[in-house]
């Protein structure tokens, strides 16, 4: 199925690994033109000269998202690269600490805000950059990665929970605001992804719970017993990713302010 989408224009944020990368690596091979946004330079640019080397387009912005004043420079960077931006994913955000905290109250308050600003916050200083041009030229997506703790909170990674529920919140409402203007907003909110960090936390899980250095043991627990999926693997980057690409196909207008679940069937409600 061709998703219409050669000749688009898309940032990505926070894409130089994992489900970004992921991410901006698929959109490119469907023929969007991509901006690839991280920390670290030279591995930006390896990426982009990948994409290139596999005959799709890229180019990149390098900025750290903690800094005064990053939004602005990435979406001004994009925008002075690509000349428009038709689909901009917000990936960037994820935990401020490591670690999980059994006591809830064990979260400081300053975590919870410093949290907020990277996963809402800078999402929506980017929102206010971009999806002016978008509205006038009358076409759009906006897709936020959230995480299935948005709307299945954990008390140990309360401030993340309450962080990514505040992007679903987001979505929803800002599809309404740009009701009948072409542009559209939706969410995805990924389980438990198998990245650097959920690595860590898997060996971390193997240990605490017996299986020493075993961690195929130790993700067959997590994924029986932990997260009770009804697909019975690790989900990968590539999961979230295509599920991207088809929300931000032009084929997808009618898909908007939903949050969608891509969790191996973590998920067991009815909305």
């Amino acid at each position: 199925m061709d998703l219409g989408l050669s000749g688009k224009q898309a940032l990505v944020t926070g894409s130089s690994a994992g489900i970004g990368l992921a991410i901006a690596r698929t959109l490119a091979a469907e023929g969007v033109r991509i901006c690839i946004h991280g920390r670290d330079a030279a591995r930006c640019t390896a990426i982009v000269e990948d994409v290139v080397a596999n005959g799709g387009s890229a180019t990149m912005v390098v900025a750290d998202v903690d800094a005064d004043g990053a939004p602005a420079r990435i979406a001004d960077a994009a925008l002075g690269q690509l000349g428009a931006v038709d689909i901009l994913v917000n990936n960037v955000g994820g935990r401020v600490r490591s670690g999980m905290s059994v006591d809830w109250f064990a979260i400081p308050p300053a975590l919870w805000t410093e949290t907020y600003a990277r996963n809402v916050t800078f999402a929506v200083e980017l929102i206010h950059r971009l999806a002016g041009p978008m509205r006038t030229r009358r076409w759009g997506r906006i897709i936020n990665v959230a995480s299935v703790v948005a709307t299945h909170p954990s008390g140990g990674v309360g401030e993340y929970s309450a962080a990514k529920n505040g992007l679903v919140n987001l979505s929803l409402g800002l599809s309404k605001a740009l009701a009948g203007s072409g542009v559209t907003v939706n969410s995805v909110s990924p389980g438990l992804i198998q990245t650097g960090a959920a690595d860590k936390w898997l060996a971390a899980t193997a240990r605490d719970r017996g299986f020493g250095d075993d961690l195929k043991a130790a993700e067959q627990w997590v994924l029986s017993n932990s997260l009770r999926q009804t697909v019975h693997r690790w989900g990968m980057p590539q999961d979230i990713a295509y599920a991207v690409c088809m929300l931000a196909s032009p084929s997808a207008d009618f898909l908007n302010g939903i949050n969608l679940h891509v969790d191996g069937g973590a998920t067991q409600a009815v909305h």
